[in-house]
């Protein structure tokens, strides 16, 4: 019923196989569509619920960063309740959600909204945890997205810039990752740094878990012990590669067997403690991508193109591939093509491409 500008539900409170079953079909596959759950702050499956339901949720926010207020609305939001024991337990979701964390992590949800004006929205939702009722909801965090940087800095002069680096590096040990990181038989695969458009720097490792289901990503600030443990998307795939930071987006390669595909994910998200996947990119090849590199140039009649090498590295037979995508409607919405590849007798962990200016 409509009344007053209210809707009125007639709802059951009794679990139902069937109600799970639709809120299930609705909100899994961010991971793989093998993977149930994973647009839910619980990234898991419900078996029974009372009820589920879906439609935009519009918030008007007043917070610390936007005292005059701001209004977004958020598309596709679920709210559901099922039942733990002797209480209800509600549920809550998002079409486009995605649940980034480790085993390890919160039970929380970025959520992506969008202002009047259209401005992008990053949000963060917890439910459940030991920090809000079976019957609350939070929002933890909420941003209004810059416009992103597509592009990497350009060096003024690339050969005097690495005959500045030092010969010797200094060893670091690292510790305390989140998640389940066994140093006997997994590693870091990849690493680099981001440097916010604040000027605010994070670090981003790859990192095999051959004891978990898929790849992961581990990233914090650059000061202190905070970090993060992120997974990747394919289930069965523990392989990540070496990666490389290109304006607020990193490339993240997975291999398996004798096959790869190539991630991208947006870095904004890390001011939350996530990082969301660009969903509609996806790279796939037909090799395998133990690292990568990528960057930008123009050509003589002044087309830019993104440019990218992902290297099929076995010692001294590795090969390295290159592919190459027009760059005019931004990094997200890049298809690369293979130009050509070409063979290395080095086999690195991890490489950069820098443009010249």
């Amino acid at each position: 019923m409509l009344e007053d500008g209210a809707f009125t539900f007639e709802v059951g409170r009794s679990g139902s196989a069937a109600a799970a079953e639709w809120f299930n079909s609705k909100f899994s596959g961010y991971n793989d569509p093998s993977i149930d759950g994973g647009r839910t702050t619980f990234d898991q499956t419900a078996e029974k619920l009372n009820f589920a339901f879906v439609g935009d949720l519009s918030l008007a926010v007043t917070a610390n960063e936007y005292p005059q207020g701001l209004s977004v609305t958020f598309p596709g939001i679920a709210f559901a309740q099922g039942s733990t024991g002797f209480s209800s337990n509600w549920w809550f979701a998002q079409l486009t959600g995605q649940h980034t964390r480790d085993s390890g992590g919160p039970d929380t949800l970025p959520a992506f909204g969008c202002t009047p004006s259209g401005e992008t929205v990053f949000a963060l939702f917890l439910r459940g945890g030991s920090s809000n009722g079976v019957n609350a909801v939070s929002l933890e965090s909420i941003a209004v997205a810059e416009a992103a940087r597509e592009y990497p800095c350009k060096v003024s002069d690339v050969q005097s810039d690495l005959y500045r680096l030092p010969i010797d590096g200094t060893q670091c040990n690292l510790e305390g990752f989140p998640g389940s990181y066994d140093s006997s038989v997994n590693h870091i695969q990849g690493n680099s740094l981001y440097n916010s458009k604040n000027n605010f720097p994070y670090v981003v490792l790859t990192h095999s878990v051959s004891t978990a289901s898929c790849a992961h990503i581990a990233a914090g600030p650059k000061q202190g012990e905070e970090k993060w443990g992120l997974k990747t998307y394919l289930e069965g795939w523990r392989h990540p590669g070496g990666i490389q930071v290109i304006g607020d987006y990193i490339f993240v390669p997975s291999e398996h067997e004798s096959s790869a595909y190539g991630a991208l994910y947006d870095l904004r998200t890390l001011a939350a403690g996530e990082l969301r996947r660009v969903e509609r990119f996806d790279l796939s090849v037909n090799h395998k991508a133990g690292a990568l590199g990528i960057t930008s140039y123009k050509d003589a009649g002044g087309t830019e193109y993104y440019v990218l090498v992902v290297a099929h590295l076995d010692n001294e037979n590795s090969v390295y591939h290159v592919y190459r995508a027009p760059a005019a409607d931004g990094i997200e919405a890049a298809s690369f093509t293979e130009a050509g590849s070409f063979p290395c007798g080095k086999d690195f962990q991890g490489f950069g491409l820098i443009t010249e200016e």
